[in-house]
Protein backbone atom coordinates (compact mmCIF):
# COMPACT_ATOMS: atom_id res chain seq x y z
CA UNK A 1 0.00 0.00 0.00
CA UNK A 2 1.22 3.53 -0.83
CA UNK A 3 1.66 6.05 1.95
CA UNK A 4 1.86 9.25 -0.09
CA UNK A 5 2.44 11.47 2.94
CA UNK A 6 5.67 9.74 3.90
CA UNK A 7 6.51 8.05 0.59
CA UNK A 8 6.87 4.60 2.06
CA UNK A 9 5.60 1.18 1.11
CA UNK A 10 4.62 -1.36 3.77
CA UNK A 11 4.52 -5.12 3.19
CA UNK A 12 3.05 -7.51 5.74
CA UNK A 13 4.42 -11.03 6.03
CA UNK A 14 1.54 -12.78 7.75
CA UNK A 15 3.30 -16.14 7.94
CA UNK A 16 5.92 -14.76 10.30
CA UNK A 17 3.99 -11.78 11.67
CA UNK A 18 6.63 -9.31 10.57
CA UNK A 19 6.37 -5.90 8.98
CA UNK A 20 8.95 -4.46 6.60
CA UNK A 21 8.94 -0.77 5.73
CA UNK A 22 11.34 0.95 3.34
CA UNK A 23 11.62 4.34 1.76
CA UNK A 24 10.75 4.49 -1.91
CA UNK A 25 9.38 6.90 -4.51
CA UNK A 26 5.75 7.89 -4.40
CA UNK A 27 3.82 7.87 -7.68
CA UNK A 28 4.52 11.06 -9.62
CA UNK A 29 1.77 13.37 -10.90
CA UNK A 30 0.46 12.37 -14.31
CA UNK A 31 0.59 15.77 -16.04
CA UNK A 32 2.11 19.24 -16.04
CA UNK A 33 0.82 22.71 -16.89
CA UNK A 34 1.65 23.92 -20.39
CA UNK A 35 1.93 27.66 -21.16
CA UNK A 36 2.18 28.43 -24.88
CA UNK A 37 4.11 31.73 -24.87
CA UNK A 38 1.28 33.91 -26.19
CA UNK A 39 -0.78 35.02 -23.19
CA UNK A 40 -1.33 31.87 -21.10
CA UNK A 41 -1.08 32.20 -17.34
CA UNK A 42 -1.83 30.64 -13.97
CA UNK A 43 -3.08 33.29 -11.57
CA UNK A 44 -3.84 33.60 -7.86
CA UNK A 45 -7.14 35.44 -8.00
CA UNK A 46 -8.25 35.14 -4.38
CA UNK A 47 -7.69 38.53 -2.73
CA UNK A 48 -7.12 36.83 0.62
CA UNK A 49 -3.62 35.73 -0.37
CA UNK A 50 -2.36 38.92 -2.00
CA UNK A 51 -0.70 40.27 1.14
CA UNK A 52 0.91 36.91 1.95
CA UNK A 53 2.36 36.60 -1.54
CA UNK A 54 3.49 40.21 -1.80
CA UNK A 55 5.20 40.11 1.60
CA UNK A 56 6.64 36.59 1.50
CA UNK A 57 10.24 37.86 1.23
CA UNK A 58 9.89 40.11 4.31
CA UNK A 59 12.32 38.64 6.79
CA UNK A 60 13.15 35.92 4.30
CA UNK A 61 11.25 33.79 1.80
CA UNK A 62 11.74 30.87 -0.59
CA UNK A 63 10.44 30.19 -4.10
CA UNK A 64 10.76 26.75 -5.69
CA UNK A 65 9.66 25.49 -9.08
CA UNK A 66 10.23 22.45 -11.30
CA UNK A 67 9.93 23.56 -14.92
CA UNK A 68 11.17 23.39 -18.49
CA UNK A 69 11.31 26.41 -20.79
CA UNK A 70 9.99 25.05 -24.09
CA UNK A 71 10.84 27.78 -26.59
CA UNK A 72 11.32 31.42 -27.43
CA UNK A 73 8.46 33.89 -27.79
CA UNK A 74 8.05 37.02 -29.88
CA UNK A 75 9.73 38.96 -27.05
CA UNK A 76 13.37 38.87 -26.00
CA UNK A 77 12.43 37.90 -22.45
CA UNK A 78 9.85 35.87 -20.58
CA UNK A 79 8.33 36.81 -17.23
CA UNK A 80 8.07 33.62 -15.18
CA UNK A 81 6.59 34.53 -11.79
CA UNK A 82 5.45 37.86 -10.42
CA UNK A 83 3.82 38.69 -7.10
CA UNK A 84 1.71 41.46 -8.58
CA UNK A 85 1.85 44.62 -10.61
CA UNK A 86 0.18 48.00 -10.59
CA UNK A 87 2.59 50.92 -10.74
CA UNK A 88 5.48 48.60 -10.01
CA UNK A 89 6.12 45.15 -8.61
CA UNK A 90 7.34 43.51 -5.47
CA UNK A 91 9.52 40.96 -7.18
CA UNK A 92 9.89 39.17 -10.45
CA UNK A 93 11.52 35.98 -11.69
CA UNK A 94 12.19 36.11 -15.40
CA UNK A 95 14.07 34.47 -18.26
CA UNK A 96 16.63 36.55 -20.17
CA UNK A 97 18.66 36.44 -22.28
CA UNK A 98 17.66 33.52 -24.49
CA UNK A 99 20.38 32.35 -26.88
CA UNK A 100 19.29 29.32 -28.86
CA UNK A 101 18.64 26.63 -26.25
CA UNK A 102 20.47 28.52 -23.47
CA UNK A 103 18.92 31.01 -21.07
CA UNK A 104 19.50 32.91 -17.83
CA UNK A 105 17.25 33.01 -14.74
CA UNK A 106 16.92 36.48 -13.18
CA UNK A 107 15.50 37.62 -9.86
CA UNK A 108 14.37 41.23 -9.39
CA UNK A 109 13.28 43.07 -6.22
CA UNK A 110 11.84 46.57 -6.36
CA UNK A 111 13.27 49.34 -4.16
CA UNK A 112 12.39 53.04 -4.14
CA UNK A 113 15.86 54.18 -5.25
CA UNK A 114 17.01 51.37 -7.50
CA UNK A 115 15.91 47.91 -8.57
CA UNK A 116 17.94 45.03 -7.20
CA UNK A 117 18.55 42.36 -9.82
CA UNK A 118 20.65 39.20 -9.77
CA UNK A 119 21.07 36.40 -12.29
CA UNK A 120 22.30 32.88 -12.88
CA UNK A 121 23.39 31.65 -16.32
CA UNK A 122 23.68 28.22 -17.86
CA UNK A 123 20.22 26.69 -18.23
CA UNK A 124 19.11 24.59 -21.20
CA UNK A 125 15.64 24.50 -22.77
CA UNK A 126 15.92 20.78 -23.48
CA UNK A 127 15.94 19.94 -19.77
CA UNK A 128 13.72 20.21 -16.73
CA UNK A 129 15.26 22.26 -13.93
CA UNK A 130 14.39 22.50 -10.26
CA UNK A 131 15.10 26.09 -9.19
CA UNK A 132 15.03 27.32 -5.58
CA UNK A 133 15.58 31.00 -4.74
CA UNK A 134 15.83 32.33 -1.18
CA UNK A 135 15.91 36.03 -0.29
CA UNK A 136 15.55 38.39 2.66
CA UNK A 137 14.50 41.86 1.50
CA UNK A 138 15.15 43.41 4.89
CA UNK A 139 18.27 45.17 3.64
CA UNK A 140 19.71 46.29 0.31
CA UNK A 141 22.93 44.53 1.32
CA UNK A 142 21.25 41.12 1.17
CA UNK A 143 21.60 38.95 -1.93
CA UNK A 144 19.28 36.19 -3.06
CA UNK A 145 20.69 32.68 -3.21
CA UNK A 146 20.13 30.34 -6.15
CA UNK A 147 19.99 26.55 -5.85
CA UNK A 148 19.10 24.25 -8.73
CA UNK A 149 18.77 20.60 -9.60
CA UNK A 150 20.74 18.24 -7.34
CA UNK A 151 22.67 19.37 -4.27
CA UNK A 152 26.38 19.91 -4.69
CA UNK A 153 27.89 22.38 -7.11
CA UNK A 154 24.55 23.58 -8.50
CA UNK A 155 24.20 26.60 -6.26
CA UNK A 156 25.28 30.22 -6.09
CA UNK A 157 25.00 32.05 -2.78
CA UNK A 158 26.55 35.23 -4.19
CA UNK A 159 25.02 35.59 -7.65
CA UNK A 160 25.99 38.16 -10.24
CA UNK A 161 24.34 41.50 -9.57
CA UNK A 162 22.94 43.25 -12.63
CA UNK A 163 21.50 46.18 -10.65
CA UNK A 164 22.37 47.32 -7.13
CA UNK A 165 19.35 48.03 -4.92
CA UNK A 166 19.07 51.33 -3.08
CA UNK A 167 16.52 53.34 -1.15
CA UNK A 168 13.67 51.83 0.81
CA UNK A 169 11.64 48.75 0.05
CA UNK A 170 8.83 49.42 -2.39
CA UNK A 171 6.01 47.04 -1.58
CA UNK A 172 3.21 47.01 -4.14
CA UNK A 173 -0.14 45.79 -2.90
CA UNK A 174 -1.18 44.91 -6.45
CA UNK A 175 -3.36 42.17 -7.88
CA UNK A 176 -2.62 39.24 -10.14
CA UNK A 177 0.21 37.26 -8.71
CA UNK A 178 0.86 34.88 -11.59
CA UNK A 179 2.98 32.37 -13.44
CA UNK A 180 3.28 33.57 -17.02
CA UNK A 181 1.65 36.56 -18.74
CA UNK A 182 3.08 38.95 -16.18
CA UNK A 183 3.53 42.54 -17.26
CA UNK A 184 6.12 45.22 -17.86
CA UNK A 185 3.94 48.31 -17.63
CA UNK A 186 1.01 47.43 -19.90
CA UNK A 187 2.95 44.99 -22.08
CA UNK A 188 2.70 41.24 -21.38
CA UNK A 189 5.86 39.19 -21.37
CA UNK A 190 4.43 35.70 -21.87
CA UNK A 191 6.05 32.47 -20.74
CA UNK A 192 6.55 29.36 -22.88
CA UNK A 193 7.07 26.53 -20.45
CA UNK A 194 5.92 23.34 -18.79
CA UNK A 195 5.51 23.64 -15.02
CA UNK A 196 5.49 20.45 -12.97
CA UNK A 197 5.54 21.66 -9.35
CA UNK A 198 5.75 24.95 -7.46
CA UNK A 199 5.89 26.16 -3.86
CA UNK A 200 6.56 29.27 -1.76
CA UNK A 201 7.55 29.73 1.88
CA UNK A 202 7.53 32.85 4.05
CA UNK A 203 10.92 31.77 5.42
CA UNK A 204 14.38 30.93 4.18
CA UNK A 205 14.51 27.15 4.07
CA UNK A 206 17.34 25.54 6.00
CA UNK A 207 20.13 23.84 4.08
CA UNK A 208 18.79 20.43 5.06
CA UNK A 209 15.27 21.30 3.87
CA UNK A 210 16.60 22.74 0.61
CA UNK A 211 18.53 19.54 -0.01
CA UNK A 212 15.47 17.46 0.86
CA UNK A 213 13.47 19.27 -1.82
CA UNK A 214 16.36 18.89 -4.26
CA UNK A 215 16.53 15.18 -3.53
CA UNK A 216 13.17 14.83 -5.32
CA UNK A 217 14.75 16.03 -8.58
CA UNK A 218 15.24 13.27 -11.10
CA UNK A 219 12.54 11.01 -9.71
CA UNK A 220 9.20 11.68 -8.10
CA UNK A 221 8.30 15.17 -6.90
CA UNK A 222 6.56 14.52 -3.63
CA UNK A 223 4.98 17.08 -1.34
CA UNK A 224 7.56 19.81 -0.67
CA UNK A 225 5.36 21.25 2.07
CA UNK A 226 6.62 18.43 4.30
CA UNK A 227 9.61 20.74 4.85
CA UNK A 228 9.08 23.77 7.10
CA UNK A 229 5.36 23.08 6.89
CA UNK A 230 4.36 25.95 9.18
CA UNK A 231 5.85 28.54 6.81
CA UNK A 232 4.86 26.90 3.52
CA UNK A 233 2.28 29.13 1.85
CA UNK A 234 1.41 26.62 -0.85
CA UNK A 235 2.59 23.61 -2.79
CA UNK A 236 1.15 22.71 -6.19
CA UNK A 237 1.64 19.77 -8.41
CA UNK A 238 -0.64 19.37 -11.38
CA UNK A 239 -1.88 15.81 -11.14
CA UNK A 240 -5.23 15.33 -12.84
CA UNK A 241 -6.82 14.89 -9.42
CA UNK A 242 -5.85 18.51 -8.58
CA UNK A 243 -7.07 20.14 -11.82
CA UNK A 244 -10.76 20.67 -12.51
CA UNK A 245 -11.60 22.77 -15.54
CA UNK A 246 -9.56 25.97 -15.12
CA UNK A 247 -9.08 25.57 -11.35
CA UNK A 248 -5.93 24.08 -9.84
CA UNK A 249 -6.22 23.11 -6.17
CA UNK A 250 -3.05 23.12 -4.09
CA UNK A 251 -1.75 19.99 -2.41
CA UNK A 252 -0.95 22.28 0.53
CA UNK A 253 -2.24 25.75 1.34
CA UNK A 254 -6.01 25.55 1.11
CA UNK A 255 -8.48 26.88 -1.44
CA UNK A 256 -7.31 30.49 -1.03
CA UNK A 257 -4.25 29.41 -3.00
CA UNK A 258 -6.22 27.99 -5.90
CA UNK A 259 -4.67 28.81 -9.26
CA UNK A 260 -6.84 29.80 -12.22
CA UNK A 261 -5.73 28.80 -15.72
CA UNK A 262 -6.34 31.77 -18.03
CA UNK A 263 -6.26 32.46 -21.76
CA UNK A 264 -6.16 28.81 -22.73
CA UNK A 265 -3.44 27.52 -20.43
CA UNK A 266 -3.74 23.74 -20.32
CA UNK A 267 -2.15 20.47 -19.32
CA UNK A 268 0.35 18.14 -20.95
CA UNK A 269 0.82 14.45 -20.18
CA UNK A 270 4.55 14.71 -20.93
CA UNK A 271 5.90 14.68 -17.37
CA UNK A 272 9.51 15.24 -16.32
CA UNK A 273 10.39 11.63 -15.62
CA UNK A 274 8.05 9.79 -18.02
Amino acid sequence: SWNTNKNTTTTYNTAYNTTTTWSTSAPSPDQVISLDGTNDAMRFLDTGVQTDLHNMWDGGGTWACLFRITGSTSYTNQYFYQNGWGGGWNNLIWIYPIDGEDYTVRFRQHWSGGIGEWHQDGFDMSEYHLMIITYDNGSTSNNPKFYWNFSGNDENTNPSESNTPSGSLRAMDADYAAYGAAKNGNTPRPLMANIAAAACWSSVLSSSDINSVRATFGGDYADWSDYDTGNCLFFHNFDSSNVSGTTVSPVHGGSDYNLTLTNGAGTSSTTPWS
